[in-house]
């Protein structure tokens, strides 16, 4: 196979046009830009990059042309492309399968060599052993000759032979005509032996069906014998039970008086506990008016659904030190409903746990909460929120969120960014800025799973308008178009206020 050139030419090639193109480039640029020539009213540096640019074109289009003129295989690739690739493939292939063609055939030619020699052996064999045979065969040959002599005479007295041998068959042909006769009837006394055999094995099965019946009835008659015995001693146990339970309805009979002393202290229990739920009740109605007319006449302090107040949690809590825990987001959410003016009424605290369940009280929900706690390997959150609209004045129903807390931003990573124009008016800076911030910056928090404010109205991202303000007099200072990109000042997990660095690129 000869070696082909031309590939390490066309590197070569392409290898040197590059440094010319980065060579002229250069030198056009620098020329261009001590001139300080513009085109298009184009300031002079960006005159300088198109011209640069131009020539690395023109000098690129210039080598491919004189390699597409020097080279058939060039202008092939060019006007052919993938074709010829797939061509070039399908001839690669055939020939691997030729290939394989052509090595299965020089085996089967070895081994057919292979056979050819063996046979040859065996003929050289055979020729050798047909040497060592022939003086033997001669000598049978003359014993053949002495025997055909004997042949002969033995002939005669084969013939002789043969006559007694016929008459000797005439006498077999008749001894065996009796023979078939007594096997035709030995055929008759076989066929009348079997059916009594079968005669006799009916008759055995009928005997043992009527052995096993009579075994059967002298089973079922020591059954009878014994259920007998049992009905006897039964009579005599119905006779003690009856006095025993003539002895059990006296002890009932007293017990039935104690019973009845209990069932009037029942009673008057329930009649007390009657006398609590009316009290209840009319509690309820007491505080459903004046709920009715807080509706009415108060400022709404807690929507339906708005978070009240969360307390994050380390992970594997220990069972006091959940109750710490829950002791102070309690705390908090009735230190939160207090400042917004709620407050308790009869037995309702300024801020209480509910459930789905109405047999459960604010301290069985508590201690369920705590032992859901305990133990736990990951942070969690605990969140408050109105299960209903509170207005001023009332308690405030609450629900429970467990929500795990995990990281869900580190240090310096950059949240979100944007590109605002530097020389657009002061309103449009601050619109872009604000927008960012506080639309698109909280929508992407909560996409990656910041835990929002239900209903509250406070942002995920918390910034004054003072910052900014700030941030829109650094990027008017600009003059330009920067990208404002928003980091976390330090790890922030998903229940944390994003507190960011707003930086400029």
């Amino acid at each position: 196979m000869t070696f082909d050139f031309l590939p390490i030419l066309f590197a070569l090639l392409i290898i040197l046009m590059s440094g010319a193109v980065a060579y002229l480039g250069d030198w056009l640029g620098r020329k261009v830009g001590k001139k300080r020539l513009t085109i298009w009213g184009l300031r002079p540096k960006h005159s300088a990059m198109i011209m640069t640019i131009l020539m690395g074109v023109v000098i690129s289009i210039f080598t491919i042309l004189a390699i597409t003129a020097s080279s058939a295989d060039v202008r092939r690739w060019l006007s052919e492309g993938r074709a010829a690739i797939h061509e070039r493939d399908v001839a690669i292939e055939q020939r691997d399968q030729m290939k394989s063609q052509i090595s299965g055939l020089d085996q089967q030619i070895a081994d057919k060599s292979k056979e050819l020699t063996q046979q040859r052996k065996k003929i050289m064999q055979q020729e050798a052993e047909i040497k060592k045979l022939t003086p033997t065969l001669a000598k049978l040959r003359s014993e053949l000759t002495h025997l055909n002599d004997k042949n002969k005479a033995l002939s005669g007295q084969y013939k002789l032979v043969q006559k007694d041998l016929l008459a000797e068959k005439a006498k077999l042909t008749v001894n065996k005509q009796k023979l078939l006769k007594s096997e035709s009837d030995l055929a008759k006394v076989t066929s009348e032996l079997v059916f009594g055999k079968t005669q006799i094995d009916e008759a055995s099965k009928q005997l043992r069906e009527i052995q096993q019946s009579n075994a059967e009835l002298y089973n079922t008659n020591q059954q009878l014998s014994r259920n007998v015995s049992s009905l006897q001693t039964q009579e005599k146990d119905l006779k003690a039970r009856l006095d025993e339970v003539s002895k059990q309805r006296d002890a009932v009979q007293t017990e039935l008086e104690g019973i009845q002393t209990k069932l009037d202290e029942k009673q008057r229990q329930y009649n007390q506990l009657t006398e609590q739920v009316e009290r209840m009740a009319a509690e309820a109605r007491a505080y459903f008016n004046s709920t009715v007319i807080a509706s009415r006449t108060e400022p709404l302090v807690f929507k339906r659904g708005e978070e009240i107040a969360r307390v994050q949690l380390v992970p594997n809590l220990s069972q006091t030190g959940a109750q710490i825990a829950v002791t102070t987001w309690l705390r908090e959410c009735r230190i939160e409903a207090t400042a917004r003016g709620a407050k308790e009424r009869s037995s309702y605290p300024v801020a209480f746990l509910t459930s789905e369940e109405p047999s459960m009280s604010t301290e069985d929900i508590q201690m369920l909460v705590i032992r859901q706690l305990i133990r736990v390997p990951n942070n969690q959150v605990l969140i408050a929120y109105s299960n209903i609209n509170a207005f001023r004045g009332e308690p405030v129903a609450m629900s429970l969120a467990v929500l795990p807390n995990p990281v869900v931003y580190r240090k310096n990573s950059v949240i979100l960014e944007t590109v605002i124009d530097g020389r657009a008016p002061d309103s449009a800076i601050f619109k872009g800025v604000r927008d960012f911030i506080r639309t698109q910056t909280s929508n992407k928090a909560e996409q990656d799973r910041m835990i929002p404010h239900l209903n509250s109205g406070k942002p995920l991202v918390v910034i004054s308008d003072e910052e900014i303000l700030a941030l829109v007099q650094q990027i008017k200072a600009t003059g330009r178009q920067i990208r404002l990109q928003a980091t976390a000042v330090t790890d922030l997990r998903a229940a944390d206020d994003m507190r960011l660095e707003y930086r400029l690129r």
